[in-house]
């Protein structure tokens, strides 16, 4: 749940990834202005690579003051000057690419700027030299994930590239049902390369493939849980059925000699809870320890405080009483000459 809520930096909603060939690369401009006849599509850009997890680190970036030794690792992403406003980054200062004259321009996010020692306001216009040659920084956007919720936000520098990468980012507006507007683009692609199949996936897809292992685990876990907690009802069941069965006469005689069945239910469930506070004790710190030690892999997660710990042992709790609860009333309320007499 964290993870498919997490705000990423970027938009990851109705966004078609379709992945570059030869075909798409001569007839570019050709499909680009078509698509942008279609009044579900708000744009097309051009990227490197998977925005979730930017595969190319570097520590080739030059600038004024890098330290001799300086190991600083760099995410790279090549793309061209649709890519930040398709994807919805936020610019902090400075402006976006404007073409092939940034070519030797360079944009940075707010952590290179924090490791190069660059405040947002002088980072604009800053010397960098990378592979594309010396240029400028000439914008900041703000910081968004770029690798895998394990990690933290990595220095990340963009590179403008018309044709340097792998992937096309079709933004949809949203109007009109998607298989018709997803059936339009591949036509429009099939029309201008016949050559090639239509191969396309959604962003939000890529996501949920990034985190399936994250997913399985969770459903694996809650299914495991279920059947724990059926299986110690039943459990409990039986135990509680048990115990009545053996104290029959001492209930019985209890009654006679004026118990109340509200005092005798108490008395029965009384060792239950004493059992239950006991696991209590020794569960919550196990469990404390394991869910850390899952979570410590990630550098983004969740906070699993005591209020989440109190609210499961509420409910445990409950769950218990009730499983304890009907066979010690049925014990409490039977007619105390019928267990004197069968005992």
């Amino acid at each position: 749940m964290f993870i498919s809520e997490r705000n990423l930096g970027f938009d990851k909603e109705n966004i078609i990834v379709v992945d570059r060939n030869e075909g798409t690369d001569k007839n570019y401009s050709a499909i680009k202005n078509d698509l942008n006849q279609l009044a579900a599509v708000k744009s097309i850009a051009f990227g490197g690579s998977n925005i979730f997890t930017v595969p190319i680190t570097t520590t080739d970036p030059v600038w004024s003051g890098k330290p001799a030794n300086s190991s600083i690792f760099f995410k790279i992403y090549r793309c061209d000057a649709e890519f930040i406003p398709t994807m919805n980054i936020q610019m902090l200062n400075g402006r976006n690419f404007t073409g092939g004259q940034d070519a030797s321009n360079y944009i940075i996010n707010r952590k290179a700027a924090e490791v190069m020692g660059l405040d947002l306001e002088h980072a604009v216009g800053a010397d960098l030299e990378m592979w594309n040659g010396k240029g400028k920084v000439v914008g900041v956007t703000d910081d968004f994930h770029n690798n895998n919720l394990k990690f933290g936000i990595e220095p990340m520098i963009f590179m403008y590239t018309e044709n340097n990468g792998s992937h096309y980012f079709i933004k949809l507006g949203g109007q009109g049902p998607v298989v018709e507007t997803v059936a339009q683009v591949q036509n429009i692609f099939e029309q201008h390369n016949p050559d090639y199949p239509f191969e396309y996936t959604f962003l939000d897809q890529v996501f949920d493939r990034e985190y399936r292992t994250e997913a399985v685990v969770g459903k694996l876990s809650l299914s495991f849980t279920v059947i724990a907690i059926l299986i110690s009802c039943l459990g409990l069941v039986g135990l509680a059925s048990f115990t009545a069965e053996r104290r029959t006469k001492e209930l019985g005689i209890r009654k006679v000699m004026g118990a109340s069945v509200w005092g005798l239910v108490v008395m029965l469930g009384n060792d239950f809870v004493a059992l239950f506070s006991f696991s209590l004790l020794a569960g919550i710190p196990i469990a404390w320890f394991l869910v850390n030690e899952y979570l410590s892999d990630y550098a983004f997660r969740t906070q699993v405080g005591g209020g989440t710990y109190i609210a499961i042992s509420l409910f445990m709790l409950a769950v218990t009483l009730l499983s304890v609860g009907y066979q010690s009333i049925k014990a409490a309320s039977a007619n105390p000459v019928d267990s004197l007499r069968n005992e």
